[in-house]
């Protein structure tokens, strides 16, 4: 299921004393319009990868009106982990509304660079798994808003969306075949014909695999799953036409083959079941409720 992120900009009204054409935010009747940022995903605070907001994480926020007055660059907003978000600076030097123009904002996740400078083409490496925290990549746009009409939300078609592509393997045993659940729980799992290094454009947000596969097997992380029999492997990576995939499971130093072909499309989650049986591996499709989820399909191997 493809998750939905959206960010609503509220109006805060100061009022000042004096102000000129020049400052920040200064319209015809004297009145500072900044816009303040909140976060949510299907009802629940939400960070892309995980299930819930971090103190500390933090978004890019750019926009421009047609006739160029309002213009901002890769703003810095954070939250203290409960959805909303501020500007790192504080108010005084966040995003104001400097006319009654129109003016489109996108965003994109984590923050990257430098306020005031486009972060421009992100390059990295999705080898590290601990780390997809920083590669999980989203990216909204096109969301309009005004300053007499404030409040504007990343939604429906402006809604946040995953530009990376996952894949998630969970290995089970057959109890008929002999082996143990902690068996497979110290099992090593690894894939072959990844490409892991690659880019992500902030003002676009295209991410997509370059250079070449690994040429050696890439060993995964696995965590126990929801019952003492299964470990499951939940890689972020960018999107590739990668073809067919060499998976391999070591048990008790024997080796279990098996290929699958996941498309790994921006924004879809693909997921198989891997029974670990003693002439080879059954892979079967299987589903889940995160991203736009793509049944695996089915497969044999042998050992």
């Amino acid at each position: 299921m493809k998750t939905t992120k959206y960010i609503v900009f509220a109006a805060a009204t100061l009022m000042l004393a004096s102000c000129s054409s020049e400052e920040p935010g200064a319209a015809q009747d004297g009145e500072l319009i900044a816009a303040s940022f909140s976060a949510d995903i299907a009802g629940v605070k939400s960070r892309a990868y995980d299930t819930s907001w971090e103190q500390g994480d933090q978004i890019g926020i750019s926009c421009t009106s047609a006739n160029g007055k309002t213009e901002y660059a890769n703003m810095a907003y954070e939250t203290g982990g409960d959805g909303i978000f501020a500007h790192v600076g504080g108010k005084p030097t966040g995003i104001f509304f400097q006319d009654t123009e129109e003016v489109t904002f996108s965003a994109y996740y984590p923050f990257s660079g430098s306020e005031g400078t486009a972060a421009g083409v992100l390059t990295g490496s999705t080898a590290d798994q601990s780390k997809q925290k920083e590669f999980d990549y989203l990216f909204a746009k096109e969301a309009i808003g005004s300053r007499t009409a404030s409040s504007i939300s990343f939604t429906g078609a402006n809604a946040f969306n995953h530009c990376m592509t996952r894949l998630v393997i969970t290995v089970k045993v057959d109890p008929d075949a002999g082996f143990t659940p902690a068996e497979v729980a110290s099992g090593a799992f690894a894939l072959k014909g990844l490409k892991l290094d690659g880019t992500f454009d902030t003002a676009t947000g295209l991410a997509q695999a370059t250079g070449n596969p690994a040429a050696d097997f890439w060993t995964i992380p696995a965590t126990a799953g929801s019952d003492a029999e299964t470990m499951v492997s939940s890689v972020i990576l960018y999107p590739q036409a990668a073809g067919e995939l060499k998976y391999r499971v070591i048990i008790d130093n024997e080796e279990y083959f098996a290929t699958i072909a996941p498309a790994l499309e921006a924004g879809t989650s693909y997921s198989y079941t891997v029974t670990v049986k003693k002439q080879g591996l059954e892979v079967t499709s299987a589903t889940i409720n995160d991203w736009t989820n793509q049944p695996g399909g089915n497969v044999d191997a042998e050992m």
